[in-house]
């Protein structure tokens, strides 16, 4: 299991177990991005794909939010993204084309993005 907490260097710092804002007046984006990130979470826990890490659970607590995934051991995302490409670049005798495993990242996002305004009703 792997635990992503929330937590913005911009806005907070983490204090013990607690996350404090690093000062007043970013409240405001502070409680607007925690609430799109719990969004987020409950959105993640109703996919079941292959190719996506499965969210099991999400919570609040000490001033932040959590979500709780499998853990998958792997290489981090821009390494894999790297190699797809030399593959393909290989395979295809090109230089610079883009893999379709990286083309389709912004199709996800678009569509996490649309399904997320979508149960807001926007």
């Amino acid at each position: 299991m792997a635990v992503k907490e929330y937590l913005p260097n911009e806005f907070a710092v983490s204090e013990g177990v607690t996350v404090q804002l690093r000062s007043p007046p970013d409240w405001d984006a502070f409680e607007w991005e925690l609430t799109r990130f719990v969004n987020e979470a409950h959105l993640l826990t109703r996919f079941r794909h292959p190719n996506l890490v499965r969210v099991s659970d999400y919570f609040e607590a000490n001033n932040t939010a959590y979500i709780v995934m499998d853990y998958e051991d792997s290489q981090p995302l821009d390494v894999l993204r790297r190699h797809s490409l030399k593959q393909h670049a290989y395979r295809s005798g090109a230089k610079r084309k883009r893999s379709s495993a990286a083309a389709a990242v912004p199709v996800l996002v678009c569509q996490t993005h649309w399904a997320t305004h979508s149960d807001q009703g926007g």
